[in-house]
């Protein structure tokens, strides 16, 4: 649930002039409390979690270069 409220704060706020700074503190504060979820029981629910992850990740790195862009490119 967590996850996708996310995904939609992103897809809203993910426009050509924003820094992103906000959402990538919601990242953040995400993952880590992804960090203190019980660890997976059955390898099926560990390798969901390891592409949710992985997904997270790789949102964490757009994001990131997002905000480089926008703090080179702005006047």
């Amino acid at each position: 649930m967590e996850v996708s409220e996310l995904l939609a704060r992103i897809e809203q706020g993910y426009h050509r002039d924003n820094s992103v700074e906000g959402l990538l503190k919601d990242l953040n504060l995400l993952l880590l409390d992804l960090k203190d979820h019980e660890l997976p029981i059955s390898r099926e629910e560990f390798e969901a979690r390891a592409i949710l992850f992985y997904i997270l990740k790789q949102l964490h790195r757009l994001l990131l270069i997002k905000r480089e862009f926008i703090l080179n490119h702005s006047s």
